[in-house]
């Protein structure tokens, strides 16, 4: 698996206008709202897409181009929603930058292992689709699962990963949106792998805006 972590990936400044924009950004802008803690944001500021895959294809050394959203994304996670979101992504890369001011040695992300069968990568068979397998069953149940991998969050600290690879957030904090775990997140998609996606996801390269 590719894991890249960089510290202060974004300087203080960017961390504290990020967090300002995330949480500031209208809860109805939310996709995932109706999940159990789950709230992925989507602001109106728009990304540097260009420069940013530039960034990112240099870090991984493999060519990507970010997709999903041209927009800024961001989720944030309150405690008292309760429960694990336990969960794949379908991407080839997923980066994470952690936006709060500080954290405990509990907060991060963790790749997880399913007990009974051993599974660590996307099954649809077992867990379902990416749009369905996050609601119900042992994808809510931590005690379902083990991590062999655990990720420290740190305020600035960047995070790659193949989220193909069942992962979910070492723990949820907070009860209101400006006191919640908050992260930036973008989804990127190998370059020479970009048709193979679209074919899965049913959509045309304009859709998913993608340039």
């Amino acid at each position: 698996m590719n894991i890249v972590i960089k510290d202060n990936f974004y300087s203080e400044e960017e961390r504290k206008e990020a967090r300002l924009l995330a949480i500031s950004t209208p809860k109805n802008k939310a996709m995932d709202n109706n999940e159990f803690i789950f709230n992925d944001l989507i602001s109106g500021e728009l990304r540097d897409t260009k420069k940013q895959e530039l960034v990112f294809s240099s870090l991984l050394n493999d060519d990507i181009v970010l997709g999903k959203n041209k927009f800024r994304k961001f989720n944030v996670c309150m405690n008292d929603l309760g429960g694990y979101h336990i969960h794949h992504d379908d991407a080839d890369y997923i980066a994470i930058i952690y936006l709060n001011d500080s954290y405990t040695d509990e907060d991060g992300t963790q790749l997880l292992r399913h007990k009974e069968t051993g599974t660590v990568y996307k099954n649809e068979e077992l867990f379902g689709s990416e749009n369905i397998s996050e609601s119900f069953g042992d994808t809510r149940d931590i005690s379902k699962w083990e991590a062999y991998l655990k990720i420290q969050a740190k305020p600035g600290r960047l995070v790659i990963f193949e989220p193909q690879y069942y992962h979910s957030e070492m723990r949820t904090f907070g009860n209101t949106f400006d006191n919640a775990r908050c992260v930036e997140i973008f989804h990127m998609f190998k370059r020479n792998k970009v048709n193979e996606w679209l074919n899965m996801f049913g959509i045309t390269k304009e859709e998913a805006e993608l340039e």
